[in-house]
């Protein structure tokens, strides 16, 4: 078992914006999240694999977590459609389903816990 990060950010796509907590909320209503082909790591993602997810700036700071139902797989058209939301933000060619998905009370700020996470070099 593996953990990683899912970070979310505001995006700019099919003439509008999608805020980075409106894309978190989306996709664990879906209990889905979107990888794309050039994703780090996508072939690595395996079912049972656990990931927090992390909005960025402004906000920086983790907000929930979860274990991959999944691993990673490519999308049918059928898929993509589904869970499009009738955007191309939201049709990636790959995705996870996610499972238990924990949305914390309190967020939890990155620059609170820095000092702990060596792996984090900026």
């Amino acid at each position: 078992m593996d953990y990683w990060i899912f970070i979310v950010t505001t995006q700019e796509s099919d003439g509008r914006e999608f805020v980075a907590e409106e894309v978190l909320r989306q996709r664990i209503e879906d209990k889905f999240w979107g990888l794309g082909e050039k994703t780090p790591n996508r072939k690595n993602v395996e079912q049972g694999d656990k990931v927090v997810f992390y909005i960025g700036n402004p906000v920086k700071s983790f907000a929930a977590s979860a274990p991959l139902a999944t691993g990673a797989f490519k999308l049918s058209k059928e898929e993509q459609d589904s869970f499009s939301h009738g955007t191309e933000f939201y049709r990636p060619p790959y995705g996870v389903r996610l499972k238990d998905i924990q949305v914390w009370d309190d967020r939890k700020p990155v620059s609170d816990l820095l000092p702990i996470l060596d792996f984090i070099e900026n």
